[in-house]
């Protein structure tokens, strides 16, 4: 009688899932977190475990709607980019299988072990690449807009890279210079007040030492709410604290970015995207 481990069927179809599920999210262009992917993969374990077991799972017509499902936790709005992603998943799919294939009509003895430490290989590169692919610096002579919320209005600048400015704090957190009178004629008298003293401020505060070619100075920083940096039609999520200061009129922004400032990804594909007057109220 034929041993059937179902812990090492969930991880052989675990770690081929999740590989496939990262070719057809980076096909798709459209970032997902990495959460999504191993859940979409567990799936896809879950569902290799019962096909071992019940050989009418096996068939084709059951294995579409296998895949369709495996896609749901990437996101199924829009109908069309979900589609797209389950029609990646199956060709991904459909390649990666004729290479198994392959392999074993060539090494016809290789057992279970150099299949399932290829597997493992191939998640762990694709695991590698995305981790790669997400750490994004801002980089020189580019234009963003920087976005954030405060106080309830919508505050969006122009924003550049400013490679002789070096912003730092104890912690090693990361802070954007932003021009004082391009945010405080927007805000309450008392808003603006709070702003300056850490004591009323009702946001996080941080103090950060800022040096330029000016000087050197200690500038109080706060956490905006909803802090996003857009490159034409790329959206990243940023995690930096503002300071406001007085820039030079001929500084080229209306928010300085420093070297360290890590972005994340929030969308590969290109989009409409409307810009918010700056100081508009939401």
């Amino acid at each position: 009688m034929k041993r059937i481990y179902v812990e090492l069927l969930f991880l052989d179809n675990f770690l081929l899932d999740f590989f496939l599920l990262c070719c057809c999210s980076r096909l798709s262009e459209r970032c997902v977190r990495l959460s999504r992917v191993a859940a979409g993969a567990a799936i896809g374990g879950v569902y290799g475990m019962l096909a071992a077991l019940l050989p009418p799972l096996r068939a084709i017509v059951c294995k579409l709607p296998a895949a369709a499902i495996l896609c749901l936790p990437l996101g199924a709005r829009p109908l069309r980019l979900y589609l797209r992603r389950v029609g990646f998943f199956l060709l991904a799919g459909f390649l990666l299988g004729g290479v198994l294939f392959s392999l074993r009509c060539a090494c016809p003895a290789a057992g279970a072990l150099p299949r399932r430490l290829f597997f493992a290989g191939l998640c762990l590169f694709c695991l590698l690449y995305e981790l790669l692919l997400r750490q994004s610096y801002p980089r020189p002579q580019r234009a963003y807009t920087l976005c954030f919320s405060l106080y309830g209005r919508r505050f969006c600048l122009r924003a550049v890279l400013d490679t002789g400015n070096g912003l730092c704090d104890a912690g090693g957190g990361s802070v954007i210079v932003v021009r004082r009178n391009a945010v405080l004629p927007h805000l309450r008298p008392e808003e603006a007040e709070a702003l300056l003293d850490p004591a009323r401020s009702s946001l996080p505060m941080r103090s950060f030492a800022c040096a330029t070619a000016a000087g050197e100075a200690i500038l109080p920083a706060f956490a905006p709410e909803d802090l996003t940096l857009r490159d034409g039609a790329r959206v990243y999520r940023v995690k930096a604290y503002l300071a406001l200061a007085d820039l030079s009129p001929a500084s080229p922004g209306e928010a300085l970015l420093g070297q360290n400032l890590r972005l994340h990804p929030a969308a590969f594909a290109p989009q409409n995207i409307s810009h918010p007057i700056q100081g508009e109220s939401l």
